[in-house]
């Protein structure tokens, strides 16, 4: 009897010593991998920042270039007609999009949808223009009715765009 009393007493101390350090080792282990988890998440978000901020500055160049007044002082050539104009009109502000398109991976959501509205608007403008102008037309004749259009707006996409997307980017400060 004398024998299994000693052993409870010297199993026991040991099981319980034995229970406390796998607790410790593990709550140490734990603690660890969530350090390094939390330095790896840091690094991603030091790294990423710089590529989002360029991304946010893209977009800010896109809907720039895809403002009517811009465009018009970029594509203007005087002697061609109207049609001429208008297809140039399109197919620069498509190009500028297609170009940019990589963007709304670092953009939110509301952003990106905020510039396919904006750019939806400036093509709709056009098409309104192309309405109210015929194709025979001077290129000129076209470009005073597209920015007419524009400049009678209450507010102006791109602007509403470019609040949307600086607002955004403002969080990352």
């Amino acid at each position: 009897m004398d024998i299994y009393v000693a052993l409870i007493v010297g199993i026991v101390p040991a099981l319980a010593i034995g229970i406390v350090v796998v607790y410790l080792v593990r709550e140490f282990l734990s603690t660890n991998l969530k350090s390094k988890h939390i330095k790896l998440k840091e690094n991603a978000r030091n790294t990423l920042l710089p590529v989002k901020l360029q991304a946010f500055e893209r977009v800010v160049i896109l809907l720039e270039r895809i403002k009517p007044n811009n465009l018009v002082m970029r594509l203007h050539k005087p002697g061609k007609n109207a049609q001429y104009f208008q297809a140039e009109l399109v197919k620069s502000i498509r190009a500028e999009f297609e170009h940019n398109l990589s963007q709304q991976l670092y953009v939110s959501d509301l952003s990106w949808k905020v510039v396919i509205l904006a750019r939806e608007e400036i093509l709709q403008m056009v098409h309104l223009a192309s309405k109210e102008v015929s194709n025979e037309e001077s290129a000129t004749v076209f470009s005073q009715k597209f920015l007419e259009i524009y400049n009678h707006m209450e507010r102006s996409p791109i602007d509403e765009a470019i609040k949307v997307i600086k607002k955004e980017m403002m969080k990352f400060y």
